[in-house]
């Protein structure tokens, strides 16, 4: 693991320099992917309904046309009252935070926050979305690991 604090970093391709120059290298440096790719927008994100007799659901929060930037929230329907959803957000820089909060949600409950596993890079945080959330529309997200912001990004719950 790289020490916390300051680098200088060269990037080679080949035989030859690209860039070099300071960075700083720090434990968690959170962001959140959204659909659109651009860090804005709908998240890139599925939620997965487990229904009361355990059977589980799952869709994606977004829907892209064939345009570059044209991903829309798509509504997550919490269902009855003893079905739970489950929102996996996806994103990097998370993984090692001894702490995750939300700004824009109820109090949740964090169900795993870490590394997604298959790809490299990959962090993901699963939360139960309460109930309170019904017929609430486009709620802005806000991610919060150690005390360190990442971008906002928005589902839909109908």
């Amino acid at each position: 693991a790289a020490e916390v604090g300051p680098a200088f970093v060269t990037v080679t391709s080949g035989d030859r320099q690209v860039a070099s120059g300071f960075l700083l290298i720090d434990k968690v440096g959170p962001g959140l992917f959204s659909a659109n790719g651009d860090g804005r927008g709908v998240a890139a994100a599925v939620a997965v309904k487990v229904a009361a007799d355990g059977t589980q659901t799952s869709q994606l929060v977004y829907r892209c046309g064939a345009a570059a930037g044209s991903c829309v929230s798509v509504p997550i329907h919490l269902g009855g009252e003893k079905d739970q959803v489950i929102l996996s957000l996806f994103g990097t820089g998370i993984r090692g935070a001894k702490s995750i909060s939300f700004l824009g949600l109820p109090p949740v409950t964090v169900l795993f926050a870490g590394a997604q596993g298959q790809y490299p890079g990959l962090d993901q945080v699963n939360i139960r979305l309460p109930r309170s959330l019904i017929g609430r529309g486009e709620v802005e997200i806000g991610l919060s690991a150690d005390g360190r912001s990442a971008n906002i990004v928005t589902v839909n719950i109908k």
